[in-house]
């Protein structure tokens, strides 16, 4: 029994730190898109004035705005789980995926353009020390399984480059002795 328990206890602690990196990813590429957007929309104006602003207002107020996102995001999930309810269960999922990946974007935003005005606030400081202990636990964890699937596959990509040569150069060899047929004799003068 203690083997088993073990054993559930160590796929969870993987499953935790593959969410945890998924997570990440997230929070780094959808932040990176944002910021794209804003330039592209020329709304640069307003990562000005969310810096002017958070220099003029508390860190309570900073730590408000960040949070925002993630009121923000409650009644998208009371829905989808309404839609899950109702047998939507494919559109109740993706509306939450979308939404949570949409406001960690936007959390991940304002998280870089606030910082210095959260880091004054000392617990906050302490979770982000402690999110980046997280992730780098999770990163190391899960360092041997994204070995083994990295192997699979270039082993899966080698084969797969190999057939498609082998078949390539079949074709090519029966094209040739189709070509040298009395049929197919080409004459040159």
């Amino acid at each position: 029994m203690p083997f088993i328990k073990n054993r559930l206890k160590e796929l969870l602690c993987i499953f935790l730190a593959l969410v945890f990196i998924i997570e990440n990813w997230f929070w780094v590429h959808v932040r990176a898109w944002l910021q794209g957007l804003n330039r592209f929309l020329g709304l640069d104006r307003i990562d000005l004035w969310l810096k002017k602003w958070a220099k003029t207002r508390s860190p309570y107020a900073a730590l408000c705005l960040f949070l925002v996102p993630a009121g923000l995001i409650l009644p998208v999930k009371i829905i989808a789980l309404a839609l899950i309810a109702k047998g939507r269960i494919a559109i109740g999922l993706i509306s939450i995926l979308f939404a949570k990946i949409l406001a960690l974007g936007v959390a991940s935003y304002l998280f870089d353009l606030l910082r210095n005005k959260l880091f004054e606030i000392h617990w906050v400081k302490y979770c982000y020390v402690v999110t980046l202990r997280v992730r780098l636990w999770s990163k190391k964890l899960v360092a041997p399984l994204m070995s083994q699937i990295s192997s699979i596959v270039h082993r899966f990509k080698s084969y797969i480059k190999e057939y498609s040569t082998m078949i390539l150069s079949k074709r090519s060899e029966e094209h040739t002795s189709e070509l040298q047929s009395r049929l197919h004799l080409v004459c040159r003068l």
